[in-house]
């Protein structure tokens, strides 16, 4: 797994999209993406299989990935599935929200209501092609020790 990219934080100055301060899409893209556009660097970096990353949780849609460090490893997945979004922050202002092209809506919370960890949710359920991926809810959790 990389090492994060962002390691931005809930509440960061400047707003916007990460990334890209002239108000443009996320990332500094120059257009606007769909989750399928992104899905092959997210599979180039995290356990992809039929439609879900990482293992399952407590119900298909909740999955894990574990990391020894969930917060930056969250960023980065948010980073990478949201790039070229249009990036808003939560209303509740307890996380960010990106809405692509298709209509998937991508959202990070550094500190889950469930069980505390970081979470990013997909959410496909406006979109119009999500190219496999499936509705789930990811928490990034600290590195199993065996």
């Amino acid at each position: 797994m990389g090492s994060g990219s962002s390691g931005y934080g809930i509440g960061r100055s400047g707003g916007g999209t990460s990334g890209s301060t002239d108000g443009g899409y996320k990332g500094g893209a120059s257009k606007q993406r769909t989750i399928g556009d992104n899905l092959g660097a997210l599979r180039l970096k995290y356990d992809y299989r039929n439609g879900y990353f990482g293992e399952r949780g407590g119900s298909r849609e909740v999955r894990h990935l574990f990391s020894d460090n969930p917060v930056t490893q969250a960023w980065d997945f948010y980073d990478t599935a949201g790039y070229g979004g249009i990036e808003r922050q939560m209303r509740n202002g307890k996380g960010q929200t990106c809405t692509m092209r298709d209509g998937t809506v991508i959202s990070i919370r550094e500190v889950s209501s469930s069980d505390g960890s970081p979470a990013v949710d997909i959410n496909i359920r406006r979109s119009t092609g999500s190219s496999g991926v499936k509705r789930q809810k990811i928490h990034f959790v600290r590195e199993r020790r065996g």
